[in-house]
């Protein structure tokens, strides 16, 4: 019987790409070209890995690749010209302005920004890249920083950062709608997910560019999209004792947002009696 051998693998720190430990102790993008490894030297280079100021999240895999992990080696299967496998184009230096400066029409439906909302989102911006920093310089380590950056919406998944934008109401302007093309533009691979959980979902972030697209325009009346917003999704359930398949959900808004309706919890009780 031969010996089972293993990969070792990595998200990178500043993108979160997935990446392999290469001959050389060098890290690579690609698994085909990763070294493997027998259980005789894996926890020692498991352990010279996770030294490493670059990478996170270091474990083994066993070689060859679960199919999951093939997913994650390859990129998102949906499309070939998205996601990993596709090129990103070069970003513009420096980026044009925001659409929304000038725009006619800043807001939509009953939320609308007003000063306390656009200094609380500058100040927030300003906080986590402060908190940004000092990641990459080291001075916090990826324990410490988790909690600031699921703070903001910044979520590693198979292939890299993901960013999760909330939508209040699940209402959006043409102006905030072209902010968001913005981001998705200049910051992410030229698109975003909108969900069934009223928010976007960007999936190329970079680190550093994190902060930038929670306020992309300071000047401009608007701000895109408040980060991190704390649904509570109550489900509102018949009077029989078993679940329907599909069941109704009212979502409501925490503090953060400042304009959750009292008419709206109070009508989620009286039907949850």
């Amino acid at each position: 019987m031969t010996a089972s051998t293993h990969l070792i693998t990595a998200n990178r720190l500043r993108d979160g790409a997935a990446v392999w430990l290469g001959d050389n102790a060098r890290w690579v993008e690609y698994a085909a070209s990763a070294a493997r490894f027998d259980e005789t030297v894996l926890e020692e280079q498991l352990a010279a890995a996770r030294n490493g100021a670059d990478v996170i999240d270091v474990r083994a895999v066993p070689a060859p690749l679960s199919y999951r992990e093939q997913i994650r080696s390859s990129g998102p299967s949906v499309r070939a010209d998205l996601g990993t496998q596709a090129d990103h184009p070069p970003r513009p230096d420096p980026l044009p302005p925001p659409p929304s400066q000038g725009s006619p029409s800043p807001s939509a439906g009953i939320y609308r920004y007003d000063d306390y909302d656009r200094q609380f989102l500058r100040n927030r911006a300003a906080q986590f890249r402060r908190q940004v920093e000092r990641r990459l310089s080291g001075e916090l380590t990826e324990d410490e920083f988790k909690p600031f950056r699921l703070m903001n919406g910044l979520y590693l998944q198979l292939h890299g950062y993901m960013l999760r934008a909330a939508l209040p109401y699940g209402v959006m302007s043409a102006a905030q709608l072209r902010q968001l093309a913005y981001i998705a533009r200049h910051f992410d691979r030229g698109y975003g997910h909108f969900t069934t959980r009223q928010n976007i979902q960007f999936n190329w972030i970079r680190l550093e560019d994190a902060p930038s697209t929670m306020c992309p325009d300071a000047r401009s009346r608007i701000c895109p999209m408040k980060l991190s917003c704390a649904w509570v999704k109550i489900p509102i359930l018949p009077a029989s004792r078993t679940p329907p398949v599909i069941s109704p959900v009212v979502s409501l808004c925490c503090a953060q947002c400042r304009r959750t309706s009292p008419s709206i919890a109070a009508m989620t009780r009286r039907l949850r009696r």
